[in-house]
């Protein structure tokens, strides 16, 4: 067995193989035609550069002799390897497919992202065109949006990372859905405007019937009474509460049917909210229509619980709004003050009368024994506590029986004031004792110099003699 040298790639090779196990080449029949010799006949200049392309068109360049066209393997004449032949050929054509299937890639991809900037530019118009002057932010975000997904953005984008040109369009297309507006107020404003058309043509119509009527809101409080009266089951009796009322005591009419009327605090799909007073009420009528904040609405249903701060009223209907209801509320809130009122007179002669009267001995020896009992004391006032005094604002030091005693004022309404020299009687409430300290301010640092205790009080009520 002898080595020759493949004249396709040049590497030694056995003189038995079929093909050159390196690039495939066939050995076997040039053999058998005695075109090769072994590899220690092989001339040195088979392994010299032979190109065809960079020598003159068909000529070798070793031994110059003419070749009949550019597929030759080797030279006939001088049995050299000429480079760059038919194997190369195909890789150039390889290269050259390859290179279409790129271009094609492009194009592809190219076309693609000038439809979906089309699609988004169309979609900047159409939301342009519902939405009025309201989305014109909308529509420059989505132009944005499509200027950098079409090819016109490679030139600005060159410079750009790749995550980052991806991630701008996104950006701006999410920016132009938040702040798209919101389709309800342009469709409450033709709703309404929808209305006054027909009630224009009604009263065009009818002008006699509109002439005897006394006012839109009577009309419209006629018709809901009307339904109300027909809706209403006729076998539940509701009981008529009113609003601070039943948001004080909802739990005493838990599961019962009342009726109430409140002002509105706002509006959701299907439910009605009432404005702050000490609490909320929230109704879910069969009725429901949007009012304003500050109307008020009267309504019926059943209370089953509370959630959070909010009572609920469920199988509820609107009976009347407007007006009329600002009336009704206006006439039940003067009844509850009045029940108030009276309540509290109630509330005070009884507990001057179950208060017990108490020495200034007993309510320093038994202080602990007199808290949250119900007692009444004579004092004078000696000083008017401030925020920098010895006890706490809206308190005093009073003189009982020759003895200091502290006086803690908790009403509501802290009134009538008292004064220093004020002599008063003080129903009110034990509340132990209280360490009073007698600081000296002499010094930057104030120093306790005195610590003692007194008995307290807290006022429930007084009367100034």
């Amino acid at each position: 067995m002898a080595l020759i040298n493949c004249p396709e790639c040049g590497r030694e090779i056995s003189d038995k193989a079929v093909s050159c196990p390196h690039c495939g080449y066939p050995i076997e029949k040039l053999l058998s035609k005695n075109e090769f010799t072994s590899s220690e006949e092989v001339d040195t200049r088979a392994f010299q550069d032979n190109d065809v392309s960079q020598s003159e068109p068909n000529r070798c360049k070793i031994c110059g002799k003419a070749l009949i066209d550019n597929t030759h393997v080797y030279c006939d004449a001088c049995r050299v390897n000429i480079k760059k032949t038919a194997y190369a050929t195909r890789a150039s054509s390889k290269m050259k497919k390859a290179d279409n299937q790129i271009d094609m890639g492009n194009m592809l991809m190219t076309t693609t992202r000038w439809l979906v900037a089309a699609f988004i530019v169309l979609l900047a118009i159409c939301l342009f065109a519902a939405c009025g002057i309201k989305g014109v932010f909308t529509f420059i975000l989505l132009m944005i949006c499509s200027f950098f997904i079409s090819p016109l953005s490679k030139k600005v984008s060159k410079s750009l990372p790749k995550w980052l040109k991806v991630t701008i369009p996104i950006v701006f297309f999410f920016a132009a859905i938040i702040v798209t507006p919101s389709s309800n107020s342009k469709d409450t404003a033709s709703i309404s405007e929808v209305e006054g058309i027909e009630q224009t043509e009604i009263e065009k119509e009818t002008p006699i019937a509109i002439a005897t009527a006394s006012s839109e809101e009577n009309i419209v409080s006629e018709m809901e009474s009307e339904l109300s009266s027909e809706t209403e089951p006729s076998d539940i009796i509701y009981e008529d509460i009113f609003d601070l009322e039943l948001k004080e005591n909802w739990s005493d009419y838990h599961e019962k049917y009342i009726r109430t009327t409140f002002e509105v605090g706002r509006c959701e799909d299907e439910y009605i909210e009432s404005s702050y007073k000490d609490g909320y009420l929230r109704i879910y009528p069969d009725n429901y229509r949007e009012f304003e904040y500050g109307d008020y609405i009267t309504v019926s249903g059943k209370i089953t619980g509370k959630t959070g701060s909010y009572v609920e009223i469920e199988e509820g209907h609107i009976e009347e709004s407007g007006s009329d209801a600002l009336s009704t509320y206006d006439e039940e809130l003067s009844a509850y003050n009045e029940r108030k009122a009276i309540e509290a007179a109630e509330y005070e002669a009884s507990f001057k009368e179950e208060a017990e009267k108490v020495s200034y001995e007993n309510l320093a020896r038994y202080s602990d024994t007199y808290k949250d009992i119900k007692i009444k004391i004579t004092v004078t006032i000696k000083e008017v506590q401030k925020k920098d005094s010895l006890l706490f604002a809206d308190s005093y030091i009073a003189s009982m029986s020759g003895n200091e005693i502290a006086v803690y004022d908790e009403r509501e309404t802290k009134e009538p004031k008292l004064l220093e020299g004020d002599k008063v009687i003080i129903y009110g409430y034990g509340n132990g004792l209280t360490e009073i300290k007698t600081y000296d301010r002499s010094g930057i640092i104030p120093k306790v110099i005195d610590k003692r205790k007194i008995p307290a009080i807290t006022i429930e009520f007084i009367e100034i003699q």
